[in-house]
């Protein structure tokens, strides 16, 4: 029983039967057929056993207010948790609504901008001085860079919401699909993906391949090695979870930039080297903390990066899956 008032008639309950086993005892033992059950019950108490009774049930009446008040806290403490986590999740999901209309409502006049810029450009260039064709160049080259980041943002709100349960993922297919996604860029680059056996967890698998997808351009991405090399894994650990990790030969990041790189926006070299938003790795912090797993990073600068991140193991069975990968899918 969760309700006070309960609590309370228990409490009297629990001292009116310790009331009636006092006379029952002192019946049985003490007095035996010189009194009757009735007297040492209620009309013929002995003084010093009156007064212990009555102390008993006030012990046991102000035990069962205490017990509760304290239970009155608590469910008035459960009922304000419930509330604000559901204001919490609508909140939550009145912003991702909003940041999904407001990326969708302002790509419509960039790519307006953005077409008649380029028509501009296409049947006027002959009339366009040096400078102007500069002009034109760079505002669109902004509107480019305008359309990534609201793309990213779209990625950014999307990234995280429970729209479906977990299902058990062969994260070598996932990965599989991340390369596939990717072989453009793989081959441009001439990057070289390994893995280690991979296993079966309980993920969003849409999410997970953002997951792998994200932090796979991005080890592509921040390397200056003519060739890329990534090796991916996954080991159980004995905290019940699945540690995989990503493993890169790119430039590094300093101690002191580790945490700071799953911040939104936060960028730590410059654009033009680096394109990008600084929005990727905050998506799959995102992704991962919705699985109710960690990421981290364990780099120095110049000695490459290992992203790893956890994902709760619920009783999924391990499962081998490919080699290696450059570009096209793993031989079997």
């Amino acid at each position: 029983m969760r309700s006070a008032k309960s609590v309370i008639i228990l409490s009297i309950l629990a001292g009116v039967v310790t009331w009636i086993s006092n006379a029952i005892v002192e019946r049985l033992y003490y007095y035996g057929p010189t009194r009757s059950f009735w007297d040492l019950l209620l009309f013929d108490i002995p003084p010093e056993e009156f007064y212990d009774r009555i102390i008993t049930v006030a012990a046991f009446l102000l035990l069962g207010i205490l017990v509760a008040r304290m239970l009155e806290k608590r469910i008035a403490s459960e009922a304000r948790l419930k509330s604000l986590a559901a204001e919490l999740e609508r909140s939550n999901s009145e912003l991702e609504q909003f940041a999904y209309m407001a990326s969708h409502d302002l790509k419509e006049p960039l790519v307006t901008v953005g077409g008649y810029l380029r028509l501009l450009e296409r049947r006027h260039k002959q009339a366009l001085d040096e400078n102007a064709t500069g002009y034109l160049r760079n505002a669109l080259e902004g509107i480019r860079r305008l359309e990534q980041l609201i793309g990213d943002l779209l990625s950014y709100s999307r990234a995280g919401s429970r729209v479906k349960e977990f299902q058990p993922v062969d994260s070598s297919a996932i990965l599989d699909a991340a390369l596939a996604n990717l072989s453009g860029v793989i081959e441009t680059r001439n990057a070289v993906v390994t893995r280690d056996p991979l296993c079966e967890v309980m993920a969003d698998g849409t999410q997970f391949l953002q997951l792998f997808q994200n932090l796979i351009s991005n080890s592509i991405k921040f390397c200056r090695d003519p060739s890329p090399r990534i090796h991916v894994t996954a080991l159980r650990n004995d905290k019940n979870e699945t540690v995989f990790s990503v493993r890169d030969n790119g430039i590094g990041i300093a101690p002191e930039h580790t945490e700071e790189i799953f911040l939104v926006f936060r960028r730590l070299h410059d654009r033009k080297e680096f394109p990008g938003a600084g929005v990727g790795l905050a998506t799959c912090k995102k992704i991962v903390k919705c699985h109710g797993g960690r990421i981290w990073v364990e780099s120095r600068p110049g000695e490459g990066a290992t992203f790893l991140f956890t994902i709760p193991n619920r009783g999924t069975p391990p499962r081998d899956a490919g080699t290696d990968r450059k570009g096209t899918p793993a031989p079997a």
